[in-house]
């Protein structure tokens, strides 16, 4: 049995403990931003509905170098007198799509100006996380000519879900030299910075530059595509 000022000492301990604000919480997440805030570098806004609360989401900041999503769980902590997501118990990363397939057969183009390769072949990037990351777009191809010397440009066609961003950017530049020849090329480049919080689509198309071949795949070629959202 506690001493009486054994007893004293833990009535106070309790009242401290009860006093102390609490710095650490868990919860969910509603909402967050997709662009950095105005006048604080390294951070982005979110809400978050905390455990044991009523359900209303509570604005919160997120450090840039914590993804997160809506309805990921988090933990967030107090520093000062704003609450910052430190964590999340969703394993994410930033976003990643990648496509593969053989060539199409009887696929042909002579065109000047880029259309579809046959089948439209796309990666499709499901969401963008940050307004001030790039798109890293990698391509692989490969198709003949009917004739020789036939200069022939690959580029990815950048659309995103909300029909703000359409355009395209070339990847690859090659020429074909024997005719009825298969032929292999790869590259990669790098966009501007794009709008987040929305997807895109990346869709591999073809030109012929200079030459008077038609552009041919059938079944015994191959096309890839890889989009990955980086820091700039």
């Amino acid at each position: 049995m506690p001493t009486y000022p054994e007893s004293q000492l833990e009535l106070i301990d309790s009242r401290v403990r009860l006093g102390m604000a609490r710095l650490t919480k868990m919860g969910t997440v509603a909402w967050r931003s997709s662009g950095s805030l105005a006048g604080d570098p390294g951070m982005y806004a979110a809400s978050v509905v905390f455990d044991g609360s009523s359900g209303t989401a509570q604005p919160v900041k997120c450090f840039e170098s914590v993804i997160v999503d809506i309805g990921d769980r988090v933990g967030v902590v107090r520093f000062e007198s704003e609450w910052i997501i430190v964590s999340n118990y969703t394993l994410r990363t930033l976003g990643d799509a990648s496509y593969e397939a053989p060539g199409a057969n009887g696929g042909t183009t002579a065109s000047a100006t880029y259309v579809d390769m046959p089948g439209s072949p796309s990666a499709i990037l499901n969401t963008k996380y940050r307004d001030d990351t790039l798109l890293r777009i990698s391509m692989g191809v490969s198709m003949y000519s009917t004739a020789v010397t036939t200069i022939i440009e690959i580029a990815a066609y950048v659309a995103s879900t909300d029909g703000s961003i359409a355009y395209d950017q070339r990847v690859i530049k090659f020429g074909i030299n024997p005719a009825n020849e298969h032929t292999d090329a790869t590259g990669w480049t790098t966009s501007a910075p794009l709008p987040g919080g929305v997807g895109y689509a990346v869709t591999g198309r073809w030109r012929r530059v200079s030459g008077t071949g038609t552009m041919t795949t059938d079944g015994n070629d191959h096309c890839y595509i890889r989009v990955e959202e980086v820091v700039s």
